[in-house]
């Protein structure tokens, strides 16, 4: 997709867009956090939505920010709770 070109980078002090490379690093971290930890990434159902007409042809990547939000996690609520 033409979205590669709007990812940051990993590291805030890196400029320009995230790179195939560091995407695909990124993607095995955050599947062997998953596996290690058997965490679930944020659930977003509309993503499958096909009356969504996608600016750039389809839905956006969020590994850097399901990598984020997990390595950043704090608390642990219980399966169909209030977070």
């Amino acid at each position: 997709m033409a979205q590669t070109y709007m990812k940051g980078p990993m590291d805030p002090a890196s400029l320009g867009p995230i790179s195939e490379e560091k995407l695909a690093e990124a993607k095995n971290e955050l599947k062997e956090l998953k596996t290690k930890t058997g965490w679930k990434e944020p659930e977003r159902s509309h993503m499958d939505d096909k009356e969504i007409k996608w600016r750039f042809g389809g839905p956006p990547d969020y590994t850097i920010a399901n990598l984020a939000y997990l390595k950043g996690r704090t608390r642990i609520h219980d399966e169909g709770s209030l977070e």
